[in-house]
């Protein structure tokens, strides 16, 4: 557990992909500060301008996947400094 954690998991089957940028607004608005997702639901499409830092923990076999995704967080507009980081075994 980590303390302070309010969590969400956006599912392939909880939110079709015109709706998911809504739907992470809502969750930031609600107050929720950590997002769980496939690297595949987020690589195009959505940008992740409230979620400044990124950890994957398991990496995609596609390198396209993985770079279009490490990115969601660090566009235009975006005003708070961008992490990524990659979690390894």
């Amino acid at each position: 557990q980590v303390p302070g954690a309010k969590v969400a998991i956006l599912r392939t089957n909880t939110v079709t992909p015109p709706k998911r940028s809504e739907w992470l607004k809502e969750q930031v608005n609600s107050g929720v500060n950590v997002i769980i997702c496939s690297q595949e639901l987020v690589k195009v499409g959505l940008d992740l301008l409230a979620t400044p830092t990124l950890i994957f923990y398991q990496l995609s076999f596609s390198l396209f996947t993985l770079n279009q995704a490490a990115r969601r967080h660090w566009r235009i507009g975006q005003t708070k400094q961008c992490r990524t980081f990659y979690l390894g075994y």
